[in-house]
């Protein structure tokens, strides 16, 4: 008996959880609403969950241009951890053995690169 109730609690749980999100989720955004659209209150909840017709193009258009949004927010942050990979290295005075690392990625071509000594690469002074 007292595994049902857990069962039953945890279920009860993920159903207020979900509801609370929901309902948080139109609550904000009907706030948005009242301030840029003419609804305001129940009207401006309305807007929200009904939404307006958006035409099957316009809607390509915009996940076009989520998904490139996306994709830019993903390769920045892709730098950025790098950037900060190497800052950390170079700040407890490791070795950046940038020669090591290309033949790591196989992308080192020889062409009109001159590869750099560890003590050469140095991105600051502490």
């Amino acid at each position: 008996m007292h595994a049902i109730g857990v069962v039953m609690l945890a279920v009860l749980v993920v159903l207020f959880t979900a509801g609370l999100f929901y309902l948080a989720t139109i609550w904000h955004l009907a706030t948005t609403v009242s301030v840029l659209e003419e609804a305001y209150g129940f009207a401006a909840m309305r807007l929200v969950v009904e939404g307006t017709d958006m035409g099957m193009a316009t809607r390509v258009v915009y996940a076009i241009i989520c998904f490139l949004l996306l994709s830019t927010g993903i390769l920045f942050q892709l730098v950025i951890q790098t950037v900060v990979y190497f800052v950390c290295k170079s700040y407890h005075h490791e070795n950046i053995d940038k020669s090591s690392l290309s033949d790591h990625l196989e992308v080192y071509m020889l062409g009109d690169y001159a590869p750099l000594k560890a003590k050469d690469v140095q991105l600051f002074r502490v």
